[in-house]
Order: structure tokens, then sequence, then C-alpha cells
């Protein structure tokens, strides 16, 4: 082996172990990104994605995949394990010290993955490996950390599981899931065709890496097929707003002053609703949302009733009030 690839080796081994920096640093992460995502704060939730070190041994499992090396894929999952069960822990802690506050747009962000994150993940994991091989790349890793989210799914996975939200806690589960399978597979790829191969660096039980090989593939396949079904739903949800975005916001034309701030489906209410908020110098009346909701494509709302909740507001210029009935 080159006096390089001893190099890697040695750095890689070092970062994946599970030591008391490597908590601590963890525990930091989840603190900012806990309070980062409470407070509804990217600039705090990136701070943490530059803290955490769950990356290190992801590239370490990588890497002994690649190489064979078992001793190193005990290690970097022993790490990972630990690492995620830290930030989890924390994480509902502080869900629980602060249930309170509310769900924020953070949060919400992180609940629902499709294929765009795992691609990204995909091209995060590549980037890992190419930057590890090449020490003069060292300083793309940090740009790797902030797009490959790892940290603040779990954080807001832990903290909506204590506001019962189920689905959306899955659903922040999911992301991290995908974006460490999508980090895994690529490395270990990039790890392999760099050169960093069993021959003379194989440690322990071949068949069982050949085992956790296919089992990483098996899952990014799996995942991948998942999040492609829900890209074509969101794709799907997203296409039926805009076209009840556009058919609602010519309907408004015929109200004086009223504008539409924002469209949005419920499914929880009783029956199943479309929610617009319009802004509005008089109250929308139920007969102006019954025009609004005939006018509507049918086949986009699928059962769906309109609710329009109006936001009253005063319209002036300098000659006085518009769209009252005070005008002469």
């Amino acid at each position: 082996m080159s006096d390089r690839k001893q190099s890697v080796a040695r750095e890689i081994a070092e970062a994946s172990s599970p030591s008391i920096s490597y908590f601590v640093m963890t525990g930091l992460a989840t603190v900012l990104a806990s309070y980062g995502l409470l407070a509804n704060s990217t600039a705090v939730i990136i701070g943490a994605m530059l803290v955490a070190m769950l990356l290190n041994p992801i590239t370490g499992l990588s890497y002994a995949l690649a190489t064979a090396d078992v001793p190193l894929v005990r290690r970097s999952v022993v790490a990972e394990i630990l690492g995620v069960a830290v930030i989890y822990l924390i994480a509902l802690g502080i869900g629980l010290a602060n249930k309170n506050l509310p769900i924020t747009e953070e949060m919400i962000s992180r609940s629902d993955p499709g294929l765009f994150e795992l691609v990204i993940a995909v091209a995060g994991g590549t980037a890992v490996a190419y930057a590890t091989g090449h020490s003069r790349l060292n300083a793309a890793l940090v740009g790797v950390a902030i797009a490959t989210s790892l940290v603040p799914p779990l954080a807001a996975s832990a903290i909506m599981l204590v506001h019962g939200e189920f689905a959306m806690s899955l659903g922040a589960l999911l992301l991290f899931t995908s974006n460490y399978a999508a980090i895994l597979l690529a490395a270990m790829t990039v790890f392999w065709l760099s050169g960093f191969r069993p021959k003379g660096l194989s440690k322990g039980d071949p068949a069982l890496v050949h085992i956790l090989r296919a089992g990483q593939v098996l899952l990014f396949v799996g995942l991948a097929a998942h999040l492609a079904i829900r890209f074509e739903r969101q794709v799907q949800a997203q296409t039926r707003m805009a076209a009840i975005t556009e058919q609602l916001d010519a309907g408004l034309l015929a109200i004086p002053g009223a504008r539409l701030i924002e469209v949005r489906v419920a499914p929880s209410v009783a029956p199943s609703a479309v929610i617009a908020t319009v802004r509005t110098p008089r109250v929308v009346t139920p007969a102006e949302i019954a025009r609004l909701e005939q006018a509507l494509p049918a086949e986009k709302m699928k059962g769906l009733r309109l609710r329009v909740r109006s936001v009253p507001v005063i319209v002036a210029n300098s000659s006085g009030y518009l769209f009252t009935d005070d005008l002469p």
C-alpha cells in the first residue's frame, strides 16, 4: 500500500472511532440543531451541520466496505449507532422541555423527503470520498457537511415525535436514512474506483463484507424506489395546487382589493378542504366562496371543499380609503 493510502486509512480509522470528542461535538451539534429548528433559524441549523461529526463514521464504514476491513466496519457501525442514539435522546429531551413551542417550517421542510434529497446525498457521498482521498481538497468537506443533512432531520424527528406528529416524525427519519444510505453507497463506490480495494488491505471475513455491501445496495435501491414514488406524488400535488391557485387568483379579481396570500390542503379537517387565505377590505361571503369553488377544476379538487380565511385589511392612498362604501 502506498504512503498516501496508508495515511488516508489512518485518518479515516481515527475519525471513525467513538471517541469522547466525537460524542461531545455530536451532542453540541444536536443542541444547535434542535434550538435552530425550534427558532426556525436556518443559520443556526447550518452551524449545527458544521459542528456535527456524524459524517465521519459513515465515511469510515464506506471505506471499510470498499477495503474489506471488518474491524473498521464494526467500529464505524458502533460509532454511528451510538451517535444517532445520542442525537435522538438529546433532541427528545429538548423537545419535551419546549413542548409549548409550535412546530416550525424548518421542521416541516424535513418531513417530506423526495428524490431530489437522494440525488443531493449521492453527490455529497461522492464528494466525501473524493476529497478524503485527496488531501488538498479537505476544505470541500465543509460544503459536504452542509449539503448532506444528517443531524437536523434526526432532531426534527424527535421533536415532532414529542408533539405527536408521527407521520412527520417518520418522514424526517426517512430523510436521515436516505441520506445515510446514499452517502455510504456513493462513497464506497468512489473509494473502490480510486484504488482502495481489498487486495493488500483486507482484514477479517470477506464473506461478511459481501453481505454488508449487498445489504447497503438493497437498502439504497429500496429507498430510491420509495422516494421516487413520493416524488411523483409531490409533483402531482404541486401541479394540483398551482392550478387551484391560478383559478383562485382569477376568481378573486371580482372582489375589489382582495389578494390571495396562501393556498394549502388541510386533510385533517372534515371534510378535507383547500384553505385559501385572502387579504381583503371586506369578508368574502359564502355566496362568493361558492362561485369560487364552482370555478375550480373538478379533477384537481377531488372531493375537497374550499374554505376562505378572510384577513381584513384597510387599503388607502393619498386621496383617502379605497374599496369602501365611503367613496363618492
